[in-house]
């Protein structure tokens, strides 16, 4: 996305979708210091402004890629938090504890050494230094290797003469009261550290000694990130009952019948999927595709349209208040035939002026081809502005969708396993309004504190 386009991204949902996706923008410290450290960064900056700790929690999500996670990381530390309370303080730190333990560790320090070059003098930039340098796992690597780094970032958030002075002070076996102060006055109220710590603050003062060893500080961290956020072991063949609990019960009663044993074990899966899943505050209108072709058939047959179900019954233990608008179906759980005609079913969406629309389709407009893109690009002009979303129903993640594209003018979302729904609707939810921002922020740092102990 070029510069002049950044100014397009307005809502934190939108914001959300471009971190997501954008991965040629990295951040990068050169030699030179008058070049900027990345391109797009006046959009960080900027949604870090409007509301700081939930910009920070977006930097813990599954999809974001490494670049937006540093940037997300030089913000939180540059800016002041004179004026953030006490909660939107922990909530930094627990970002800062997940992102030091999930990052490069050489890459981070490109970070401090980018706010060493803004002349950033703030406590919390001290705090945070000290614990990322002395907390690493790989800490002696770290200083071994990038000795230079390590004692410029020390001398900026500690002062140069006071860095100095406590190396000193720290190769003593015997103090004195006063050096015994001067110690916990400028460093151990930072950081704590044993023996074994310190000797690694003096030598980061000391020529590095001659010889090779190998170097893991700057993978060590991908075994962090493989256990919060393991990668997926993807089959290369996926069962139509193997995409969720939810969708497998839909399968077997719309393959076997509606039995009282069936219907148990549906409401028990919906009851345990939401318990990780963000709340809605505001009215959603969901654009149910029950159509015929959301069948399918062979070893595919009810894949799709139990996918669908299963995400609108979520939604209706998620949502204040919902209302569904099928496009074809019969019964309760839409059992799937006629045609797809889904921009009628737009059209009835906003007549229920909702805060957002989530059409749910697997993407083939079966009658009035073409219509769902022609009422979109309409809407402008009525000055209709509530959010819309395009959620694509897959069978596979690898499904070929180039003819199943109905509205190109739509952000898309999609999912083709109910693990799925959690990104679907963190996206969404996101892009409604600002009165969703506290229910999101509160269940984005529960996911995060999850997440922070599954590390320790």
């Amino acid at each position: 996305m070029a510069k002049e386009n950044y100014n397009q991204i307005q809502s934190f949902g939108e914001f959300l979708q471009y971190i997501s996706n954008e991965k040629k923008s990295g951040f990068q410290v050169s030699r030179k210091g008058n070049q900027a450290y990345a391109k797009d960064l006046d959009l960080y900056e900027k949604f870090h402004h409007t509301h700081p700790s939930l910009y920070g929690l977006l930097g813990t999500l599954s999809e974001i890629n490494e670049a937006a996670r540093l940037k997300i990381l030089y913000f939180i530390l540059k800016s002041s938090w004179a004026d953030c309370s006490n909660s939107d303080r922990q909530t930094f730190w627990n970002v800062l504890e997940f992102l030091h333990n999930i990052l490069p560790a050489d890459k981070i320090l490109n970070v401090y050494l980018a706010l060493r070059r803004d002349r950033v003098n703030r406590k919390h930039l001290t705090r945070s230094a000290l614990r990322f340098l002395f907390a690493h796992e790989n800490a002696k690597e770290l200083i071994y290797f990038r000795r230079r780094s390590v004692q410029d970032i020390l001398e900026h958030v500690l002062g140069k003469s006071t860095a100095f002075t406590i190396s000193k002070i720290l190769q003593k076996e015997n103090l004195s009261v006063q050096e015994k102060e001067y110690l916990k006055h400028h460093l151990f109220r930072f950081v704590e550290l044993d023996e074994a710590r310190r000797e690694l603050f003096v030598k980061a003062f000391q020529p590095r000694q001659r010889g090779r060893q190998p170097a893991f500080y700057h993978v060590d961290h991908q075994k962090q990130l493989d256990k919060i956020f393991p990668p997926k072991k993807l089959s290369k063949t996926i069962s139509v009952t193997h995409r969720g609990d939810i969708a497998a019960n839909l399968v077997h009663i719309y393959r076997g019948g509606n039995t009282p044993q069936l219907q148990e074990a549906l409401k028990n899966e919906v009851e345990k999927a939401v318990k990780g899943l963000p709340k809605f505050e505001g009215k959603v209108a969901l654009v149910l595709d029950a159509s015929a072709s959301t069948r399918g058939f062979g070893e595919r047959e009810f894949a799709l349209i139990s996918q669908n179900v299963a995400f609108k019954l979520t939604l209706e233990k998620l949502v204040e208040k919902l209302e569904v608008v099928p496009v074809g179906g019969v019964g309760d759980l839409h059992f799937p035939s006629g045609g797809s005609d889904l921009a009628m079913g737009l059209i009835e969406a906003l007549s229920h002026k909702p805060n957002l629309v989530l059409i749910v389709s697997d993407g083939y407009e079966n009658r009035s081809a073409g219509d769902l893109e022609k009422v979109v690009k309409t809407l402008p002009q009525l000055n209709i502005k509530t959010p819309i979303f395009f959620v694509q129903s897959q069978f596979y993640y690898k499904d070929d969708l180039t003819q199943r594209r109905p509205a190109p003018s739509l952000p898309e979302l999609g999912f083709w396993h109910q693990d799925d729904f959690e990104n679907v609707l963190t996206n969404s939810f996101l892009e409604a309004d600002n009165s969703n921002i506290q229910g999101l922020k509160e269940f984005l740092h529960q996911k995060l504190l999850g997440r922070i102990e599954q590390l320790n």
